[in-house]
């Protein structure tokens, strides 16, 4: 009955309490807040809810961009909260009697939209939560699926994915008899990359889910427990790194500390006291790798304020360290040690390039290069009680996984395949009876190409382009010719340091490719110069910890300049192209405006201060070809409202507003028209009518009477759009990382090769 407490909610009584909800005085004076719960609840009436995560709740509510970093920027943990805290206001006070609930827990970005009873007397405390029911309460009711935490219990994710998967059959990881790949849904680790691992005893493993909460998967019970580091619900956030046990009853784990230190902590998960370790100095960072077989030491990554990294081995009981070797200015992502101590093996590079499978001797001090082959060799992981190696090998079309034979520290015959096109994975480590935890990328961005007719409309299906990688594809740029496409190739495996990314050039006549390594730990968003011989980018040089501009070399990926403009206290560069005129770049400065920057001399000079206006936003201006007309986004907050203009004129001159879209909807600029008559931009829309779902679509902007059009062209996440100068096509990225995991059994004879 429509009175029923019980009753199911609609989508119609769900969007009707989100307006009364956005309307209302605790959310009417934040636009961002309103964008954010609009964002989820939409995705979620839609039947989209498995795809709220902090990655695309950041690129596609805040704009952060595909090289957006969750883990780094915390833009999403930190509204989400204010969003929490907004929601409890409001029904404490005038939302009280609203029946309708949106509840966002912690933990989650999936909203659990439920009814409850109305308070019967006026006096009388608020219902109780749909997100904690009283005992014996059964008056709630969901319109979707509940979100992950409150399912049965907090460990559902995982344990429901394993009985689904491997049922009373798999009991213990290290019971597994023959070689086998198991795979594991839904994901239960972080983006970027995931972090934890298997205990050596092969009982527990620890991780991060999307939204970056740390949870230990019991395989004997098949129950998983949320690890409790501190009294805030998100303080699993500040763990960016964990290392089991061997037998899983404590977790080191590195604490951030606000503004710029970690600490190096230990604690009986799930919610044990913890312990600090290491207390690190400011801006140096502390990274658990593994533990040494007799569970009193710890390997441990150190990297100082400068970006040198050391390898230690820190005593549990007293947390005394002692050095082990110098790393350089590359750390490894994978460190192992043997159960007796004797030996550790890591991948690294001594300086910008490939990595190699190095072992280091503990009871002399020598290191030896076991593995050196060409491309990266990654995470070695112990095997056959210290006898050999597990090693990831990144290829062009993904990884596979290699044995090799160690004896006293030194390598015995060739690596061995093991198996072959794994495809982008990560190593979480091996039980003592071999088997080897990893975790699987099963989904990245691409780079499409789809075509326009005269008319600005999509012509016909987009397709992707490019060999497939392991990783991710970012940021297209079309040449001026318009031959060559030019765009960043993660790896997947590598995505921090020397041969993260790759610049691949596209040659669409001559339908070949060029894969450019240029000397930068961190390489995003090529622009063309005029002539086609040369691309900025933005990225990190070796060493340093600003992203700064960068030119290179088009043909051979080689570095010519590093560009520094300066950049007030908080500000960065948040677009930036070549100028249209002499040798120049044009730069995007939060807190200055446009600036145009000399390559030769580095002299600086302010085209267009926005700072009356508001900001440009990222990839938020471009040029006319030949001309110095200009058109850049300006984003504009105000008193409950959020507004994203398209601005065209000259350069510190007039401007003229092309559209705007006021907040929930949003604006991200394309390009020009090769006529420099229009202006083409991505349009956010969220819940538009007769739109469907919520989505993006690329619009053209005409100057004259005519009105404004969409290509055709749209998708939930499109994004890094570039024009073809002709105008007959446009690249642009779509799609999102995701992880799952899966166990392989070595056996003690390598000989199988899958």
């Amino acid at each position: 009955m429509p009175d029923d407490p019980r009753s199911a909610v609609t989508p119609e009584e769900v969007s009707a309490a989100l307006e009364r909800i956005c309307a209302s005085h605790p959310f009417a004076s934040s636009g961002r807040l309103q964008s954010f719960l609009r964002f989820v609840v939409q995705e979620t009436l839609a039947g989209r809810a498995d795809t709220l995560k902090a990655y695309t709740i950041g690129t596609v509510v805040y704009e952060r961009g595909s090289a957006f970093d969750p883990k780094a920027d915390s833009i999403v943990r930190t509204e989400a909260r204010r969003l929490r805290t907004r929601l409890e206001a409001y029904y404490q006070t005038v939302g009280v009697q609203e029946p309708i609930r949106i509840i966002l827990e912690p933990g989650s970005y999936v909203p659990t939209l439920s009814r409850v009873a109305p308070p019967t007397q006026p006096d009388e405390p608020a219902a109780v939560s749909a997100t904690n029911p009283a005992p014996g309460d059964s008056t709630t009711s969901t319109v979707a699926p509940p979100s992950r935490r409150a399912r049965s219990n907090i460990g559902v994710v995982w344990a429901a994915a394993f009985v689904a998967l491997v049922g009373g059959a798999l009991a213990l990881l290290m019971r597994i008899a023959q070689p086998q790949a198991l795979s594991l849904e839904p994901v239960a680790f972080s983006q970027p990359v995931p972090t934890g691992g298997i205990s050596a005893d092969g009982r527990y493993v620890v991780g991060h889910d999307r939204d970056g909460i740390a949870w230990r998967l019991d395989l004997g019970t098949s129950r998983t427990e949320k690890i409790t580091f501190g009294s805030d619900s998100w303080d699993s956030q500040r763990v960016p790194w964990m290392a089991p046990s061997p037998d899983g009853s404590r977790v080191a784990y590195t604490w951030t500390v606000p503004p710029d230190r970690t600490e190096l902590r230990v604690m009986a998960p799930p919610d044990g006291v913890p312990r600090v370790l290491r207390a690190g100095e400011s801006r140096v960072s502390v990274r658990p790798v593994a533990w040494s077989g007799d569970d009193g030491h710890l390997l441990v990554v150190t990297t100082s304020a400068e970006g040198r990294n050391r390898l230690d081995l820190t005593d549990v009981t007293s947390g005394a360290s002692s050095l082990l070797g110098d790393l350089g200015p590359v750390a490894p992502l994978g460190v192992a040690i043997t159960r007796d101590g004797s030996l550790i093996a890591f991948d690294h590079a001594p300086a910008p390039g490939e990595r190699d499978i190095t072992v280091l001797d503990t009871r002399t001090g020598r290191q030896r290069r076991v593995v050196s082959r060409p491309g990266n060799d990654l995470m070695p992981v112990f095997v056959n009680d210290g006898t050999a190696i597990v090693f990831v090998s990144e290829e062009p079309s993904g990884a596979s996984i290699w044995w090799q034979q160690i004896e006293g520290g030194h390598a015995r015959g060739a690596p061995r395949l093991v198996k072959r096109h794994a495809g982008a994975i990560w190593a979480l480590g091996a039980t003592r009876a071999d088997t080897l935890a990893y975790g699987v990328l099963t989904d990245a961005s691409r780079v499409h190409v789809a075509a326009l007719d005269k008319q600005a409309r999509l012509r016909e299906q987009p397709r992707k382009v490019g060999a497939p990688v392991a990783g991710a594809h970012l940021s297209p740029a079309w040449s001026p010719d318009g031959r060559y496409l030019a765009y960043v190739a993660q790896r997947g495996i590598v995505q921090v340091g020397p041969g993260a990314e790759t610049l691949i050039v596209l040659d669409r006549a001559a339908r070949t490719e060029r894969r450019l390594q240029a000397p930068l730990t961190f390489v995003a968003e090529p622009r063309w110069s005029r002539d086609g011989t040369r691309l900025l980018v933005s990225g990190r040089g070796v060493g340093d910890r600003r992203r700064r501009l960068h030119i290179v070399d088009a043909r051979t990926g080689a570095l010519l300049q590093s560009l520094r403009p300066r950049q007030p206290d908080e500000g960065q560069v948040v677009a930036f192209d070549w100028a249209p005129e002499g040798d120049a770049v044009l730069a995007a400065v939060s807190g200055r405006g446009l600036v145009q920057i000399e390559v030769g001399t580095q002299q600086e000079r302010v085209l267009a201060s926005v700072d009356r206006e508001g900001a440009i936003l990222p990839r938020g201006f471009a040029l006319t070809p030949g001309t110095r007309r200009v058109a850049y986004v300006i984003g504009r907050v105000g008193p409950g409202d959020r507004v994203a203009s398209l601005m065209v004129g000259v350069p510190g001159g007039a401007l003229r507003e092309l559209t705007k879209a006021q907040a929930p909807d949003w604006l991200m600029l394309a390009g020009w028209a090769p006529d420099a008559r229009s202006v083409f931009a991505v349009r956010q829309f969220r819940g538009r009518p007769g739109a469907g779902p919520e989505r993006r679509e690329l619009w053209r902007y005409p100057f004259g009477p005519d009105a404004p059009h969409s290509t055709g062209l749209y998708s939930a996440l499109l994004r890094d759009v570039s024009m073809h100068p002709a105008g007959t096509s446009v690249a642009y990225v779509d799609g999102a990382p995701s992880w799952s995991m899966a166990t392989l059994t070595i056996p003690p004879s390598e000989a199988a090769v899958r």
